[in-house]
C-alpha cells in the first residue's frame, strides 16, 4: 500500500496536476464559468497528496510505514542472488518512490519529524551509545535542513497559527486536566479561549494535545 502511495504521488507531480489543470480549464471554457481565485491557487499547487486528500495526511503516512517498506525490501532482496546487489537495487527503488514523494509532499512538519524521528532511533542504538548526543543533533538538524529546503517560496503563516493552536489546547487542558473539554468539544472550547484575531480550527493539529484538550488524563 505505501509503495502504491508513493507511486501515486510521483505519477501526481509528473503528469497529475498538469491533467488535472488542463480538465479545470476545460472545463470552465464549455461551461463559461470564470475560475475562483481559490481553485486557482489550487491548480497552481506542487505538494503531491494522492491518494489522501492533504499533502501533510499524506507524509504522516508515509513517515509511519517507510521504515517496514524499507526492511521488507531489504529481506526481500535477501531472496535474490547476488543478494548483495539485489538488496541494493530494491531497497534504492523503496526509497526513491517513498522517501522521494515525502520530499514532494514538502510537509515541513513531516520532515522534521522525520530527522528528529531518525535521531531519536539511533540514539538508543546501544552500539552507538557514545555518538548518541551527537547523533539525535544530527537527526535534528538534517530535519530543519530538509525543512527549510521545501520552505522555499512559502512563508510560516501556518506554523505560528499551528502554535496558536497547542498553546490554546494546553490551555484547555489546564482547565480540565482530568477529563478534558469533552470528545470532539475542541472546537468550541477553542473558540472561547483564543485570541481575537487567531486563525478559527476544528481540530489541536497534534494528536498528544488533542486528547489531552478533550478527555485530558483519564
Amino acid at each position: 500500500g505505501t509503495i502504491v502511495c508513493g507511486v501515486l504521488g510521483w505519477y501526481q507531480r509528473l503528469w497529475g496536476f498538469e491533467e488535472m489543470r488542463r480538465f479545470a480549464l476545460l472545463q470552465a471554457a464549455q461551461t463559461g464559468r470564470e475560475l475562483s481565485v481559490a481553485m486557482q491557487g489550487k491548480l497552481a499547487q506542487t505538494r503531491v497528496h494522492r491518494p489522501f486528500f492533504l499533502p501533510n495526511s499524506y507524509a504522516a503516512h508515509l513517515i509511519l510505514t517507510a521504515p517496514l517498506v524499507l526492511l521488507t525490501s531489504w529481506r526481500a532482496g535477501g531472496r535474490v542472488e547476488p543478494a548483495r546487489v539485489s538488496r541494493v537495487v530494491f531497497v534504492s527503488v523503496a526509497a526513491i518512490l517513498v522517501l522521494g514523494a515525502l520530499l514532494l509532499s514538502q510537509s515541513r512538519g513531516a520532515l522534521l519529524a522525520a530527522g528528529g524521528g531518525m535521531g531519536l532511533a539511533l540514539f538508543c542504538l546501544p552500539a552507538w551509545r557514545r555518538w548518541r548526543w551527537a547523533l539525535l543533533g544530527v537527526g535534528v538538524l538534517a530535519g530543519l535542513g530538509l525543512m527549510l529546503v521545501v520552505n522555499q517560496g512559502r512563508d510560516l503563516l501556518s506554523a505560528s497559527a499551528r502554535f496558536q493552536y497547542y498553546t490554546t489546547a494546553l490551555k484547555i487542558f489546564a482547565g480540565r486536566p482530568f477529563v478534558g473539554a469533552g470528545l470532539g468539544e475542541f472546537f468550541p472550547a477553542y473558540l472561547a479561549l483564543k485570541p481575537l484575531g487567531a486563525e478559527e480550527t476544528r481540530a489541536a493539529h497534534n494528536v498528544i494535545l488533542a486528547m489531552l484538550s478533550e478527555v485530558g488524563i483519564l
